[in-house]
């Protein structure tokens, strides 16, 4: 589902091309082998956790911060359903 977003995705080429890294390194780890109905809000605010804690490489070895956290998610969730999480300025997935 998310390589066909991705594959399909409308927006700028610099907008998809900012997305693959986000969904290839942090999104398809942990929630790739899930089904789209099985994605709930407890499972993306334990994504968004993990993140919090775990050391990302392309970080320097450091968890990511919240700004950072905040742009793993999209506008629009690969289902085409919107969601908001609280505090984020950038629409991220909730």
């Amino acid at each position: 589902m998310l390589d066909t977003f991705l594959a399909n995705h409308q927006g700028e080429a610099t907008t998809t091309a900012g997305y693959e890294p986000k969904v290839r390194l942090h999104i398809k780890p942990r929630l790739g082998h899930v089904k789209i109905v099985n994605v709930t809000d407890d499972l993306l605010d334990e994504l968004y956790r993990e993140l919090e804690k775990q050391s990302c490489p392309t970080n320097g070895g450091k968890p990511l911060g919240p700004r950072s956290i905040g742009c793993v998610g999209f506008t629009n969730c690969p289902a085409g359903v919107a969601h908001e999480k609280p505090g984020c300025t950038t629409g991220a997935l909730r």
